[in-house]
């Protein structure tokens, strides 16, 4: 099915979205891309306050993986076989491209509480330190769930998202809503909605969402959005668009 003239609204960074914004155009939908932040490496942590001798690193999301690899290789070239663990396969990918091999991810759950069920989380006779590349901020799960088990966690906040301003209105049609939201992270909801409550724009509640993971699509809810979100377990392209020709399928 052709998602012809299905006006699509993406708010992740351009960078990240130009893949998923190309395969909805082949499919003849209308998109807009309204970011809600940009990501950049955080240059008031330097490298080296990656700290020495930890004996597993995880990296929860592609953009810690892009802005952590080298971090990582650099502090353990000395090391031998340190597990990696990432929060999913888009994480895993861009470790491989950085050079970073072995990574090991959850099964089905790309999040924290799928990381603490990686049987390598699981052993608590053997104190061991973990180290978290991640951006600014973020969810304390995973660090609570690993120092009930006996680890000791670091962070390296290797790079940081800053909200992009600007109006919605200005890339909006100004007499119709979009049919779809596809929203993929709580930051990008909260700047969201905060722009749609400035600029009365309060229709875009009533549009359909998209979003990753059933925690974030709790978080719709709870922000007034009418209709409850189409979720997906991750954002491959491909499952997206996917899902999305289903969703539209069922709505004609």
């Amino acid at each position: 099915m052709s998602l012809s003239s299905l006006s699509v609204l993406l708010t992740r960074p351009e960078s990240e979205s130009k893949t998923l914004s190309h395969l909805l155009q082949k499919e003849r939908a209308v998109v807009v891309n309204v970011p809600m932040f940009e990501i950049e490496a955080n240059t008031s942590q330097s490298d080296c306050d990656l700290m020495p001798h930890f004996q597993i690193a995880i990296f929860v999301s592609k953009n810690a993986a892009r802005f952590g690899a080298r971090a990582f290789l650099e502090a353990s070239k000395n090391s031998v076989n340190i597990p990696v663990l990432g929060i999913g396969p888009a994480t895993k990918k861009t470790l491989k491209n950085m050079g970073v091999t072995g990574c090991i991810i959850p099964r089905t759950s790309y999040n924290s509480e799928g990381l603490l069920e990686l049987l390598e989380l699981q052993r608590t006779c053997i104190p061991k330190t973990v180290v978290i590349f991640r951006g600014n901020g973020g969810r304390e799960l995973l660090r609570r769930g690993l120092e009930s088990r006996g680890y000791t966690v670091e962070y390296l906040s290797c790079y940081v998202r800053r909200e992009i301003k600007g109006g919605l209105l200005q890339k909006l049609d100004s007499s119709a809503a979009p049919d779809l939201l596809i929203i993929a992270s709580k930051q990008a909801l909260d700047i969201l909605v905060s722009k749609i409550m400035a600029e009365d724009l309060t229709r875009l509640f009533d549009v359909q969402t998209l979003v990753l993971g059933s925690r974030l699509a709790a978080e719709i809810v709870l922000s007034g959005f009418s209709l409850m979100p189409i979720v997906v377990k991750e954002l491959s392209d491909a499952h997206v668009v996917s899902t999305i020709k289903e969703w539209a399928a069922k709505s004609v």
